[in-house]
């Protein structure tokens, strides 16, 4: 499990669940290139 920094844009008048299912799909639309290790990725940019 790795950690990584994410910047997410609030709106204070956007409900709560609103948000949070925004950070949701943003989390699971990260997950798409999960497998993809710092080497492969270097090497991809090459």
């Amino acid at each position: 499990m790795s950690t990584v920094p994410v910047r997410i844009k609030i709106e204070m008048s956007e409900p709560v669940v609103s948000y949070v299912g925004r950070v949701r799909d943003h989390a699971m639309a990260a997950t798409n290139a999960e497998h993809v290790g710092l080497s492969e990725i270097s090497r991809l940019s090459d």
